[in-house]
């Protein structure tokens, strides 16, 4: 796994995110592929799809004050 999807991917866990949500995220964003065969161009993908997830659940965190 590329090590900006395996950071992100820990981020979200670190945010509450379960793993199950986490895989079923994760194949969504790589629409079944294996993480481990994507190219360049669809790694930058999932991680575009990664932050957004995050940048959703970082501001779900500040408006529930925690």
């Amino acid at each position: 796994m590329d090590l900006r999807v395996n950071h992100l991917v820990e981020q979200m866990e670190k945010l509450g995110y379960m793993r199950f949500q986490i895989q079923s995220i994760l194949r969504e964003a790589t629409e079944g592929a294996n993480l481990d065969s994507l190219t360049p161009t669809q790694t930058e993908q999932v991680v575009d799809y990664l932050e957004d997830y995050l940048a959703f659940a970082q501001r779900c965190k500040k408006s529930n004050g925690s």
